[in-house]
């Protein structure tokens, strides 16, 4: 889904698929070394890290067929001898290449003999402008140790990490440290392989307006949405994927295709021809039940004012986000909307050029504000992006990532929304057809 397969059909890794295979009839160990990012930092809880989802995933492609699989566990703890698949996190915040795990840990790991040892590392020593031919010894080494120390069949999977938005001025480009991976993995093909996960990041644009909040507000960090999209693209860089669960009814089986948490459901950065707005990037087409809307110079806009819709099919556990630039001249508030049949409900978050963020509900006859604030955040002048985030009967707002809001529905207001028909989510402008509108997602929470 993310990574590009021409990239990681690498011969190492079959040793982790000989390895998995055998997770029936004895334990099979992974193990993960590197610093803040695979140590699971600003996850909101542990089971929503990369490495705690990946292990999860990868149980479930491989179950132990016991009915019990293993959690992941840190350095130090102790391990299980039953069969199935089991994670060692050994990650550490601060941590650089050249002390990306010390001795005991490496005990640690090389007692458990793990069929692979991925390698998460880089960002730091970007941020304190490591040299990468320096970074590139401290890896070599690193790895020459481990395949000491381990003393069965071991693939390293070098992971090129999300670059961090934090770093105005540095030393070497980021780019450097990703060719130092890929000619480590180069050089030993039978035992190394690369994964990219930067470059899953910059196309959903990480380094520039965020718009899916891969990153939180420290700008270095993966939030729970980052950390998903790392463990599905090196998931998919494994050729590893889980089988899709299914219902039977009868003779007939349905696939279960509710997305898990962290997926795109819909995009569209509106990158098309001038026109008429036509079908976004994830294949929905829009629709427009009020007002005319159209794409110019790859931004979205109403010509008159109105709504525009996609009807995602979903209408909880979402978040729903743009980028926009409000006209000064045309005042009017503009944002999301989710939970929509038509113009005629609908939830939304509509931000105006003063920086208030206002939480709007219409049914019926009821169409009002029900809590508005002012978080601080807003750029004048410039892209801000609103955010939306739908999950029950609890509405949340933001405004460049910060907390705007967050509002209970009450049991009428949540009548008149949770009806029929109510999975569309888009865009409104109130009475402006100047505001411009980028890097429409939805995401699953």
């Amino acid at each position: 889904m993310y990574a590009s397969k021409s990239e990681v059909k690498q011969p190492s890794l079959g040793k982790l698929h000989a390895a998995l295979a055998q997770s029936k009839s004895g334990p099979v160990c992974l193990a993960f070394a590197g610093s803040s990012s695979v140590a699971g930092s600003n996850a909101t809880s542990a089971d929503k890290g990369f490495v705690n989802l990946l292990n999860a995933d990868i149980q479930a492609a491989y179950p132990s067929g016991t009915g019990t699989e293993h959690f992941v566990v840190t350095t130090g703890a102790a391990l299980s001898t039953a069969p199935g698949v089991q994670s060692i996190n050994a990650g550490v915040g601060g941590r650089v290449a050249s002390n990306i795990l010390n001795t005991t840990e490496r005990s640690h790991i090389a007692a458990a003999n793990p069929s692979a040892l991925f390698v998460m590392i880089g960002s730091n020593d970007w941020f304190k402008g490591v040299p990468p031919a320096e970074y590139r010894a401290s890896i070599e080494t690193f790895i020459a140790d481990m395949k000491i120390r381990i003393n069965t069949p071991c693939v390293y999977i070098l992971c090129h990490a999300f670059r961090r938005a934090d770093v105005a001025s540095p030393a070497y480009p980021y780019s450097h440290y990703k060719e130092v991976l890929q000619a480590i993995s180069a050089a030993d093909p039978q035992n190394v392989a690369f994964i990219d996960v930067e470059a899953v990041g910059e196309v959903n644009g990480l380094s520039a307006e965020d718009p899916l909040n891969l990153l939180d507000m420290d700008m270095v960090h993966p939030t729970d949405a980052g950390h998903a999209v790392i463990k599905d693209t090196v998931l998919e860089a494994l050729h590893l994927r889980p089988p899709v669960a299914v219902i039977s009814s009868g003779t007939t089986r349905t696939a279960v295709t509710a997305p898990p948490a962290g997926h795109p459901i819909a995009l569209d950065y509106f990158a098309r021809a001038d026109g008429d707005i036509g079908s976004a990037l994830s294949g929905q087409a829009w629709s427009t039940p009020s007002g005319t809307w159209v794409v110019g110079s790859g931004k979205a806009r109403a010509s008159t004012s109105g709504t525009v819709l996609l009807d995602i099919g979903e209408s909880d556990d979402l978040y729903i986000s743009t980028a926009m630039l409000l006209s000064t001249t045309e005042p009017a508030a503009a944002g999301v909307i989710a939970r929509a049949v038509g113009d005629t409900s609908r939830v939304g978050a509509f931000l105006d050029p003063t920086g208030l963020v206002n939480l709007w509900i219409k049914y019926g006859t009821f169409n009002a504000a029900v809590a508005g604030a002012t978080p601080g955040s807003y750029r004048a002048s410039a892209m801000n992006i609103i955010g939306l985030k739908i999950k029950g009967n609890t509405i949340t707002t933001y405004l460049n990532g910060v907390q705007a809001s967050s509002y209970t529905l009450n049991s009428r207001e949540s009548g008149g929304l949770n009806i029929a028909g109510n999975t569309n989510v888009g865009l409104r402008s109130g009475l402006s057809t100047l505001h411009k509108f980028d890097s429409f997602a939805v995401q699953s929470i």
